[in-house]
């Protein structure tokens, strides 16, 4: 065998594998495993039929008929389903959705019985010539391909939109390897359109890019199972999101109060005085200010403080006053706690920072 056959039996023994060990995490409890793996199960029968195919092995007498389990019409059922699972914490799975799949069973049942006709009652089915059949094997698939990724395309958009407004970083990263996920099948997707419609030779392509992700998902699967599994932020039964965006606009309402009362213009100005102001506790006040600006309640002060100065000197108000008289108005008490507030948050001095051909 040459380098690409290797790597082709190599790629397609390592997704047969994986399948089996995320269908049967699927069927314990993870559901979207469940359809990963049956994602996983195509690609990799697609990947070993591409083997075949270059090798000869479908001609081989008494081969078992494995390509033909490899239908393009269980995929966008299990994409469909494992993007709702992925993207939508109480989602459940109904019967109707299992019945998305009898379309790919059909197809199975009807080429396993030609394809053993033909062997044994030496009749001469030709399923592969048959118009209607190519409409119902290949084209309608990638039709409700085109359909299943709008769907999750969607409900990828939906979940943006939520997980905007929560605090920290795991729902953002979530949402980030779901979309690198649908960009995979995207390309998928149109490569085999090219295929099957234009009827350009990419198939090539479309099997080095399955290589790819059969080994993304087998070194992603061995080092975090449970890599697709929605975040506990995402997967309260409370209203997590709503709740979230209230806390949000909270948060934007302090910090315009904030703002417009100029607080940050006080000198000695501490958190119980700024709570005050803004008639709510001290401690809600820095929650907000921890969870919604990522940081302290004095680094915030001093980053409002600093902004001040810079936009008087965007206005030519240096001309008037010297850099630390426009920074002890903006509500710093001496040049030391200026310099090295200005250093920390812009990490440059003042002095670099606006004239930055003098440090040269």
């Amino acid at each position: 065998m040459d380098l690409l056959e290797i790597i082709l039996l190599i790629s397609a023994g390592q997704g047969l594998l994986l399948s089996l060990a995320l269908i049967s995490s699927g069927v314990i409890g993870k559901k979207q495993n469940l359809f990963l793996g049956l994602i996983t199960l195509i690609i990799s029968l697609e990947i070993l039929t591409g083997w075949a195919v270059k090798t000869n092995t479908t001609n081989v007498e008494n081969v078992f008929p494995f390509w033909i389990f490899c239908s393009y019409l269980a995929l966008p059922p299990a994409l469909f389903l494992f993007g709702k699972l992925s993207t939508k914490a109480r989602f459940k799975i109904k019967f109707w959705h299992l019945a998305l799949f009898f379309p790919a069973i059909i197809e199975i049942v009807v080429e396993l019985s030609s394809f053993y006709s033909n062997r044994y009652l030496t009749t001469s089915y030709s399923l592969i010539n048959n118009p209607a059949w190519f409409w119902f094997t290949e084209i309608l698939p990638l039709l409700v391909m085109i359909l299943a990724l709008a769907v999750v395309g969607k409900d990828i958009q939906k979940l943006r939109s939520s997980i905007q407004f929560l605090p920290g970083k795991k729902a953002q990263k979530h949402l980030v390897k779901v979309f690198v996920f649908f960009i995979c099948f995207l390309l998928i997707t149109l490569l085999w359109f090219l295929e099957a419609i234009i009827h350009l030779p990419v198939f090539k392509y479309t099997v080095i890019i399955l290589c790819i992700i059969i080994f993304a998902l087998g070194y992603i699967s061995f080092f975090n199972p449970d890599f697709f599994s929605l975040p506990p932020l995402l997967t309260r039964k409370t209203s997590f999101s709503d709740n979230a965006r209230e806390s949000r606009t909270e948060a934007e309402r302090i910090h315009k109060m904030f703002i417009k009362k100029k607080l940050y213009h006080q000198p000695q100005l501490t958190v119980k005085k700024a709570a005050t102001e803004l008639d709510i506790s001290p401690r809600h006040l820095s929650e907000m200010i921890n969870t919604y600006h990522g940081m302290d309640f004095r680094n915030y002060v001093n980053t409002l403080r600093i902004n001040d100065v810079i936009k008087k000197i965007e206005n030519g108000e240096l001309d008037k006053k010297t850099l630390l008289g426009l920074a002890m108005d903006s509500g710093f008490s001496s040049k030391s706690t200026f310099n090295q507030a200005f250093k920390d948050i812009k990490g440059n001095s003042p002095t670099n920072y606006f004239n930055p051909n003098k440090s040269n």
